[in-house]
């Protein structure tokens, strides 16, 4: 904690959010826009999308990703976000079911599930550097030499961190959560 009494590590709000059959493209294009403004705070790390499962309910799942609890309470108590909440109520069907928590919990969360899963931090660790490093060895080995001669240093590593980040995010860490769910529960 810091002397503020905030965080420092990175935190997730989740938004679980029924949308009005019928307005699902209307949500979309209100995730696109909160999502253009959150980008311009403080420590915005990104935001995910998790959307409904055919067949089941219309019920999606934002989250955003801050660097510290103070970058996102910037951000929670801020006029802009407040703006876009009475933009969405039109939109949705009862109260959003909001979740905060530090870490990255986020990654171990089963798709489609409302609530994060809070396995313990040691467990987190290992089965994300599991991800990591081969992801990380790959493009620092592989990819990096190919595209250094094209691409300006700067542009070169912010390119690396949206492939990991992406990469983590929608391919490695579904699988890994999968194959370690019992585990990761224990």
């Amino acid at each position: 904690m810091t002397a503020a009494g905030t965080n420092s590590r990175p935190v997730t709000f989740a938004v679980a959010r029924n949308v009005k059959p019928g307005l699902e493209a209307a949500f979309e294009a209100w995730v696109h826009d909160i999502t253009e403004t959150a980008i311009g705070f403080p420590g915005h790390l990104g935001v995910g999308v998790v959307r409904p499962v055919a067949g089941g309910n219309n019920q999606y799942l934002v989250i955003f990703r801050f660097a510290s609890e103070a970058d996102y309470r910037t951000w929670h108590k801020s006029k802009e976000r407040k703006h876009w909440l009475e933009q969405v109520k039109p939109l949705t069907l009862g109260k959003p079911i909001e979740q905060f928590t530090p870490g990255l919990e986020f990654w171990f969360t089963p798709a489609g599930s409302v609530t994060l899963r809070n396995p313990p931090r040691w467990k987190m660790i290992l089965v994300t550097l599991l991800g990591l490093l081969p992801l990380s060895i790959t493009i620092n080995y592989f990819i990096a030499p190919v595209l250094r001669p094209l691409i300006p240093q700067l542009e070169l590593l912010v390119l690396n961190a949206f492939i990991v980040v992406c990469t983590m995010t929608y391919a490695i860490m579904p699988v890994l959560t999968r194959a370690f769910a019992v585990w990761l529960e224990e």
